[in-house]
């Protein structure tokens, strides 16, 4: 919700705002990643969102092996 939230302030004020799809998630899961990122995809642009390549393919946080 936070970069959705700036990236739509952004957007409001006439700034291009890109965001990168695999170097943010969410809290929630990927769910609610998938849909913050088609809330943006709608509102500012599907141009707009953008891989950097890093994330090795997740769209929400790994799942941390050690943990059960």
């Amino acid at each position: 919700m936070c970069v959705l939230k700036i990236a739509m302030d952004f957007f409001d004020i006439g700034i291009e705002p890109i965001v990168l799809t695999d170097c943010c998630a969410s809290t929630a899961g990927l769910q609610a990643h998938l849909a913050g990122l088609a809330v943006l995809s709608r509102n500012i642009g599907a141009f707009r969102l953008r891989e950097a390549g890093l994330s090795e393919g997740f769209l929400a946080a790994p799942l941390d092996k050690n943990r059960e």
